[in-house]
């Protein structure tokens, strides 16, 4: 995985400095079976961990957050502790570029 972290997958430009952000359960009802513990997904708190889960999940080529269905989901750190409930919505930002050419003949 080269400078990847192998635990939390994030980037490492200083490998050996490197700790992994806390981990945390993400579970969500349309993903999720009742008993499911859900997806382990590491963040610096909860509500960071509902966004990294919903950038990971709905990039799976549905898009179903990004086209308007939000996503009700449940937080839980690894370590235990309460959980917490988030709505996760998202947004489609355009980006365009211009690039200098010779004019169409």
């Amino acid at each position: 995985m080269g400078n990847y972290c192998s635990e939390c997958g994030a980037f490492r430009l200083f490998p050996e400095r490197h700790q992994c952000a806390p981990a945390f359960f993400v579970w969500c009802d349309a993903h999720h079976g009742e008993h499911d513990e859900g997806d382990r997904v590491h963040a610096f708190d909860a509500q960071s961990a509902a966004e990294e889960w919903a950038d990971q999940t709905d990039s799976d080529g549905d898009y179903v957050i990004l086209s308007g269905s939000p996503a009700a989901v449940r937080v839980t750190a690894v370590e235990g502790g309460e959980q917490q409930w988030f709505e996760v919505t998202g947004e489609s930002c355009p980006r365009y570029t211009a690039h200098e050419m010779e004019p169409p003949t």
